[in-house]
């Protein structure tokens, strides 16, 4: 993101919404990077517009995403919800395929739903 950005202004609400989503998931880390100050970092990432919102391992195991990671698509960006939505579906632990304990549960989906929309 850029500070001076309109969109990611726009965007934060959701972004905070997806962080807090996740913040006790132990696999899953949201953060932000202020390309202002990291423009080595962000141009090495291949960011070029604001919001980029990108997935990566946190370790490299077969068939994970490139060092590059996986860009998120923009119509992943509208809400909270479908946000929360795509990762779940893009970023899943052993522990969550296979239903035992780790990664967050089902439910979580739902009451961010509630959240995102006032409730």
């Amino acid at each position: 993101y850029a500070p001076w950005c309109g969109h990611c202004q726009h965007f934060a609400p959701q972004y905070e919404k997806v962080a807090k989503h996740f913040k006790d998931v132990v696999d899953v880390r949201i953060t932000a990077l202020d390309c202002v100050h990291f423009k080595d970092l962000c141009k090495k990432q291949h960011v070029d517009s604001y919001p980029t919102l990108k997935v990566f391992h946190a370790h490299r195991v077969a068939g994970s995403f490139s060092p590059q990671g996986l860009a998120v698509n923009a119509k992943h960006r509208g809400s909270a919800k479908v946000l929360v939505d795509w990762l779940h579906e893009h970023v899943t632990t052993p522990h969550e395929n296979s239903g035992g304990g780790g990664g967050s549960s089902s439910s979580s989906s739902s009451s961010l739903v509630t959240e995102a929309n006032g409730g």
